[in-house]
């Protein structure tokens, strides 16, 4: 994760965990399809959506952070190596 990344995120995990514990967090990760790694876009995507909800966490949101890797994105550039993060109210 890059430096503006990780600050935006610091910034975005504040907002969640003021938020309290009536959302829900998901986080969705997304691969580069670069040619010859259909193998490993699945754990690829999995591990970038397993480390973005590891530093939500870290950064205080308390919340339950669900997670999971879509696998391949749908264009082969460098922005798609991604992660989606959805915050819902469960009320």
């Amino acid at each position: 994760m890059s430096a503006t990344s990780s600050a935006r995120l610091e910034d975005f995990a504040e907002n969640i965990a003021a938020l309290g514990s009536n959302v829900k967090i998901s986080v969705t990760g997304y691969a580069q399809p670069t040619p010859g790694s259909e193998m490993t876009d699945g754990a690829l995507s999995e591990n970038r959506a397993i480390a973005v909800s590891k530093a939500l966490k870290k950064l205080g949101v308390t919340t339950r952070v669900a997670y999971k890797g879509a696998g391949r994105a749908a264009l082969n550039i460098p922005s798609s190596r991604y992660v989606e993060i959805v915050v819902e109210p469960t009320n």
